[in-house]
Order: structure tokens, then C-alpha cells, then sequence
């Protein structure tokens, strides 16, 4: 995609990308056409004096026919460019995922060390517990009641339990 000249991506012309089809789609037909009189050593086509209801018919027809294609490739290039564009947007929706995943690690753990001091590995341990699971039953006293000297020896003990 172009980009403008303030960085926005500019969208591309869906009219051009219709046209050139056209061109493509009637270059393609115009070789046939022509593949096949050349094979049949270009047979004279006879011209009738008056048009026939019946051949101004299958003129008609014909045209329909032609107007049914375009129209058919029209619709093509335009289902192609909004899925091009919706695979766009999930592409940037999922980079903006990963910056935001990014940020917010980086905000946790920038608050977590300048949360930790330099006191005991106890409660540098629980901070950290906290910042990242904050109703963890360690802190909320409701861890089950074992012995003092188990409680003593685990880091992650609330400081009121922690020696009994």
C-alpha cells in the first residue's frame, strides 16, 4: 500500500484495480476470439441486409452475457480488496495486542522492582506474590495453620503469622 505523506496508508483505487480486470478480461477474450478464427483459417462471417428479430435477440442475449461477466469481475476484485483489508485489520488489531501485552509486562515488572527494597528476600518474595496474585491465600491468612517452625522457614507467610 502507498502511504501518504503524513505516514496514513493510503487506500488503494479500487476503480483502477475494476479497470485494469476489464482490460485483463476483455485482452483474454479478444485472444480466444482470435485463437479461434485463426484456427478456422479466418472464415468469412456472411452479413445479412436486414437484422431478424431472432439475431437482434441473441445480440441482446450476448450483451447481457458480457454486461453479467463484468459485472462478475467487478465483484471479484471487490471481494478480494475487503478481504485484503480485513486481513489488514487483523494483522494490526493483533500487533496492537502484542504491544499492549508488551506494555503491560513492562509495567508490571517496572513496578515490581521499584516496589522491592532492600530489605529481606521475605518480603521482597511477597510483594512480589502480591503484585502478581493479590488474594493468594499467603496473604490473605487463609493458608492452612501449620507449624511455627514451617511457617517461620516459608518467605511467603503473612508478617502476622509468620512467627507465632
Amino acid at each position: 500500500m502507498e502511504t501518504s505523506v503524513s505516514g496514513d496508508e493510503i487506500p488503494p483505487r479500487l476503480w483502477l484495480h475494476i479497470a485494469a480486470s476489464w482490460v485483463a478480461a476483455g485482452l483474454c477474450i479478444g485472444a480466444i476470439v482470435g485463437g479461434t478464427l485463426w484456427f478456422l483459417g479466418f472464415p468469412e462471417i456472411p452479413r445479412p441486409e436486414e437484422l431478424s428479430l431472432r439475431a437482434f435477440e441473441a445480440v441482446l442475449v450476448r450483451a447481457f452475457a458480457v454486461m453479467a461477466g463484468l459485472s462478475g469481475i467487478a465483484l471479484l476484485v471487490i471481494a478480494y480488496h475487503r478481504q485484503r483489508n480485513n486481513d489488514l485489520e487483523n494483522l494490526r488489531a493483533r500487533r496492537a495486542a502484542e504491544r499492549d501485552g508488551v506494555k503491560l509486562f513492562n509495567d508490571r515488572f517496572t513496578s515490581a522492582y521499584t516496589e522491592l527494597g532492600n530489605e529481606t528476600l521475605a518480603a521482597d518474595a511477597r510483594r512480589v506474590l502480591q503484585l502478581n496474585e493479590p488474594d493468594h491465600p499467603y496473604l490473605t491468612g487463609e493458608w492452612p495453620d501449620y507449624p511455627w517452625t514451617i511457617r517461620k522457614l516459608n518467605p511467603f507467610a503473612p508478617e502476622k503469622t509468620a512467627i507465632q
